[in-house]
């Protein structure tokens, strides 16, 4: 004779997952490592080609003005407070929520496109001028790729909330979009300080 064990109920259990309760979570986590051991490397490579010469940045070569960069930096950090309500609203299920923050996230992103563009038009070298220049175009092409296609993926979602969809996956997207926005913001912060401030600081 068999005895059966008592079936468990998981009916008042949530049916979506959010936090390190989630395996996206834990994607978005991988993700941003691996994001940030490239940039890591990026840091490391400038500070390296600026040891191996005598003057740094090489003379001809116009820093921008930190007005712009700094206001850039601010916008994008501001950025971050609509990340994260729109990541809330996924948690309540609320796509009206979802809808309003992303929408100003992505105002707030692509204002600070516009910032930046007109930055990258007043540098006076390419990526091709000489070293610093290429490893200055490098930092801010491969973050440029990441910021947009955070941008991108906003869009996405909103687009797929506008149509009615604001199922399990498309709250689950939503919390994961937050995450990585918060990186590509808090990753800008040291290449701030690398490509506009520490050129102004003489080298010893």
């Amino acid at each position: 004779m068999t005895r059966s064990s008592p079936a468990l109920d998981v009916a008042h259990l949530p049916t979506v997952a959010f936090t390190g309760r989630s395996p996206l979570w834990w994607g978005a986590v991988g993700l941003i490592a691996i994001e940030a051991s490239m940039f890591a490397l990026f840091i490391a490579s400038y500070f390296f080609l600026r040891m191996r010469v005598d003057v740094w940045p090489p003379p001809g070569v116009n820093v921008p003005r930190l007005f712009l960069p700094t206001v850039n930096l601010g916008i994008m950090i501001l950025s971050c407070i609509p990340a994260y309500l729109a990541s809330e609203a996924a948690k309540r299920s609320d796509p009206a929520g979802m809808k309003l923050w992303l929408l100003i996230n992505i105002l707030l992103a692509l204002i600070t496109v516009a910032i930046r563009w007109q930055v990258w038009n007043s540098l006076n070298y390419t990526g091709y001028s000489n070293a610093y220049g290429s490893i200055v175009f490098i930092i801010l092409g491969f973050h440029m790729f990441d910021y947009v296609a955070g941008i991108l993926a906003s869009i996405v979602i909103v687009a797929a909330l506008l149509a009615g969809h604001a199922g399990e996956q498309v709250r689950k997207s939503v919390d994961f979009d937050s995450y990585t926005w918060y990186f590509v913001v808090a990753i800008w912060i040291p290449l701030y300080l690398v490509i506009f401030v520490s050129p102004l600081v003489p080298k010893r």
